[in-house]
């Protein structure tokens, strides 16, 4: 599954994680991640993102 990982009071996309990729160690709270597509984190390269209201957005 690959995430965001956002800060919770800001919604700004810290950390994109695959965790079919790579192993990590713990993951944040789950409160704090939004499920997304391989596509999405490929966007993500590019630019700063929030998630606002359970969806990704683009600054």
């Amino acid at each position: 599954m690959q995430y965001a990982y956002f800060d919770g009071y800001s919604g700004l996309v810290l950390q994109w994680l695959d965790t079919e990729a790579f192993s990590y160690p713990e993951l944040p709270d789950a409160s704090f991640l939004l499920e997304v597509t391989p596509e999405q984190v490929e966007a993500g390269k590019d630019g700063v993102w929030f998630v606002v209201n359970g969806q990704l957005e683009r600054e």
